[in-house]
């Protein structure tokens, strides 16, 4: 055997490799294969999922929680209630708004600071 077709024979077996590693990397690529997968049978997928979720949620074993009505031990104690289901009732609806709101309280801040920062 001469230089060249040593050459040659080490050219093809690192070709022969590279298709091999290759068809290795797309064999172990589950990333890919789950994103076929679901693009080819997306119905079934759907209903795995959603049989699963349902499955999971039955099986857990938590009772269904029942409520129970709690009276004030002393009726002199029920406006004292009263007041603090109203006071968490207006933090609630703050609670809500406030995402709203906090962007136009900004501005209204940022307008009147920047009318002050003119005056100095």
């Amino acid at each position: 055997m001469d230089k060249r077709q040593l050459l040659d024979q080490l050219s093809a077996s690192r070709r022969s490799l590279q298709q091999g590693v290759e068809t290795v990397r797309a064999e172990w690529d589950f990333q890919q294969k789950m994103v076929l997968a679901v693009r080819n049978h997306p119905v079934k997928w759907l209903g795995g999922a959603a049989l699963t979720g349902y499955l999971f949620a039955k099986l857990r074993g938590r009772p269904n929680p029942t409520r129970k009505v709690s009276k004030p031990a002393n009726p002199a104690q029920a406006p004292d209630i009263r007041k603090a289901g109203k006071l968490a009732a207006f933090f609630g609806i703050i609670r809500v708004i406030s995402p709203v709101l906090r962007p136009v309280v900004m501005t209204c801040l940022s307008k009147v600071v920047a009318k002050y920062a003119t005056k100095f």
